[in-house]
């Protein structure tokens, strides 16, 4: 049994329904929550843990799409937040950002966890354009909550749907999109940490990554076929979730790999020289890999941290190269053939406006290293 005790907190509507989609995608080895001022949102969920917040001022009816009402909320249930996350190692908090709930909460529930000394990443979203400025003006200034109160935290803008090929889904559908993007996000993370793997990422490694890791990319890849690694990995590289950002300036990161049994040394090590390529010299790599019976497809998640100033550089080409051609390393496809397919009441207010160099090895041979 893993001894790392990971929670998943989704807080408001749209965090509710994240980790929601979280459970029924068979999340494990992690305390799932809902946390919501709205009961009649939290009986429609299938989380196994449901906490009202906010009954005395919000009656059970939701904050209104006001956060100073969500923040309300959390400071009345303050004690029973405490409890419910006292006894973690690390807390994932979910929310969309612009509402009253999910804004206004959070960033209070983000405050007491990193007053703990629990490693607080929260995985948030911007509102879509049709959405309007107010709601996405009130999502800026929770955002800025959220940056102060967390060790990390991914923004996943939900307008990047829309270069993701969403445009003609129905709305309920590109919702449903989102919450599976928040979804692979935690567990991308929490999957490797808390189940057998054929290289572990240890919650030590977790730490070392995210620990006032700042603002966190994530870039999300997945194919099948002869060209699968190569494939998946652009995807993750280029991802529109990186919203034209790049990881290049990223000082740490965490990368993980699902693959067939037939996966071998050589392919892991093309995949790692892929991404390590599109990195400066000086930077701290974590990964792991996860095999998966009965399938074809190579999948990758990569969180990339440590960014001067919060602020990742953008892509110097359209096609997304972060490099010029001629500066990049060539990058030599494995020999071995691949298979074919593979304790203080925290006040925050609303309302208130060292890098580890790397060895110079072979990145699979200095995982293993660290391994033995």
């Amino acid at each position: 049994m893993n001894p790392t005790v990971i929670k998943v907190i989704g807080v408001g509507g749209a965090g509710c329904n994240a980790v929601n989609r979280m459970v029924k995608d068979g999340i494990e080895g992690v305390e799932v929550y809902a946390i919501n001022t709205d009961v009649q949102h939290l009986s429609l969920l299938d989380v196994p843990n449901k906490i009202q917040i906010g009954e005395k001022i919000t009656r059970g009816l939701g904050a209104g799409s006001k956060p100073e009402i969500g923040e309300q909320a959390a400071l009345e249930d303050i004690e029973k937040i405490k409890e419910i996350i006292q006894d973690a190692d690390m807390v994932f908090i979910a929310a969309g950002l612009g509402g009253g709930t999910g804004t206004g909460a959070a960033p209070v529930i983000a405050q007491v966890a990193k007053d703990m000394g629990i490693l607080t990443v929260a995985v948030v979203t911007m509102p879509f354009r049709f959405e309007g400025k107010q709601r996405m003006e009130i999502a800026k200034q929770g955002l800025e909550r959220i940056k102060q109160t967390t060790d990390a935290y991914i923004v996943v803008h939900n307008q990047r749907l829309l270069e993701m090929d969403a445009l003609n889904l129905k709305l309920s559908e590109a919702f449903k999109m989102v919450d599976e993007v928040l979804s692979k996000a935690v567990r991308g993370i929490t999957k490797v940490v808390v189940e057998p793997a054929l290289i572990n990422i240890d919650f030590a490694d977790v730490q070392t990554v995210l620990k006032n890791g700042g603002l966190s990319l994530i870039g999300l890849g997945s194919a099948s076929g002869e060209n699968r690694i190569e494939e998946a990995i652009n995807q993750a590289i280029r991802s529109p979730l990186l919203e034209g950002e790049s990881i290049s300036g990223a000082s740490k990161l965490i990368v993980t790999f699902w693959a067939d049994e037939n996966i071998t040394l050589a392919d892991l090590d093309y995949a790692m020289q892929k991404i390590e390529n599109e990195l400066a010299a000086d930077n701290l790599v974590v990964f792991g890999a996860t095999l998966v019976p009965d399938t074809d497809k190579f999948e990758v998640t990569i969180i990339a941290t440590g960014f001067e100033d919060d602020t990742p550089p953008r892509r110097e080409l359209g096609a997304g190269r972060i490099r010029k051609l001629a500066e990049k390393k060539e990058v030599s496809k494995p020999a071995i053939p691949s298979p074919q397919e593979p304790e203080n009441k925290p006040t925050p207010s609303f309302t208130k406006k060292e890098e580890t160099k790397t060895e110079p090895l072979n990145p699979i041979l200095r995982r293993l290293r660290r391994l033995r």
